[in-house]
């Protein structure tokens, strides 16, 4: 029997679906669904699942798969649903519609997901804590200057920008001067005097070049006021050890604001998975998209 976190009173955490039900059988589709209730931030630590995107569909929306399992009221859980590719507002732009697995990213201005910004609060952590998971195969173009040169990252997911207003959370790739490749977790908080945090671990050249599934875990804990990264070969079963930086003194509230392009609070208010937020009708920066294969990104809060 696998034990999902214990979740408090909430209108909106009620209505999930909870792994523990007595003499239930789970059909095959929920397999992956369990396997991530168990992987709660720390023992005892109430969850909220925010999103979980399987990235499983050819077409259409991203959809938010909490809502396969969410048998109360399937569609509250499409609010966190997304859109392949630049902005709903650029309907004539092919590229956007874009075919195939969305699951893919090749790095061209179709290669990105913005997640609706109607609830975009959903994803602020606050003053409160925030895991994000993902599994994901990384391109082994990574390893080439052309692709990624020194001192350059890829965005994997991140909401907010670089003075964005409320501060930013992302994950991003990284490759150092001497070649190495790292998976790192980065947040600003919302004052401009605090330094930001950081922490990365490396990957393995192998682990990209033979296109291994990894799965990851940042986690930004204000129990412990830490952020940390736990990374796992899947392929091989293979477990870095934790890692984790103590977030800088007096590290406030990361709540990406959202407003209008030209301001401070331009980029708040979508998540973006394969890229940066963008504007409608702003001409993508290509230069920091994520190459690879996401299989599943989830997203809690506690």
């Amino acid at each position: 029997m696998m034990d999902c976190p214990t979740l408090p009173a909430h209108p909106r955490r009620d209505r999930i679906a909870q792994c523990r039900q007595p003499r239930l059988r789970l059909p095959a589709t929920t397999a992956l669904l369990v396997a991530l209730c168990t992987l709660v931030p720390q023992a005892g630590a109430a969850s909220d699942t925010v999103a979980f995107w399987t990235f499983g569909q050819t077409w259409g929306p991203v959809i938010d798969d909490r809502a396969r399992y969410a048998w109360m009221d399937p569609i509250e859980y499409r609010r966190s649903s997304g859109q392949v590719g630049y902005s709903s507002d650029v309907a004539d732009d092919a590229e956007v519609d874009r075919d195939g697995s969305r699951a893919s990213f090749n790095g061209r201005r179709d290669s990105i997901v913005l997640i609706d910004d109607d609830h975009h609060a959903d994803f602020n952590p606050g003053a409160e804590s925030l895991t994000v998971f993902t599994r994901l195969v990384i391109d082994r173009s990574v390893l080439t200057t052309e692709a990624l040169g020194p001192n350059q990252t890829w965005n994997l997911m991140q909401k907010g920008r670089y003075n964005n207003a409320g501060g930013q959370w992302k994950l991003q790739i990284r490759k150092n001067s001497a070649g190495r490749v790292f998976f790192q977790c980065l947040v600003n908080d919302d004052r401009s005097d605090t330094p930001k945090a950081a922490v990365q671990t490396a990957l393995g050249h192998a682990w990209i070049l033979n296109d291994h599934v990894i799965a990851a875990r940042c986690t930004l804990d204000r129990g412990t006021d830490e952020l940390s990264i736990d990374l796992t070969n899947t392929t091989w079963d293979v477990k870095r050890p934790r890692v984790a930086t103590a977030l800088p003194a007096g590290f406030g509230a990361v709540a990406p604001q959202a407003g209008e392009c030209g301001t401070p609070e331009a980029f708040g208010g979508n998540v973006a998975i394969g890229n940066k937020p963008i504007c409608p009708n702003q001409q993508l920066d290509t230069d920091d998209a994520f190459r690879g294969t996401v299989h599943s990104i989830r997203l809690d809060r506690f």
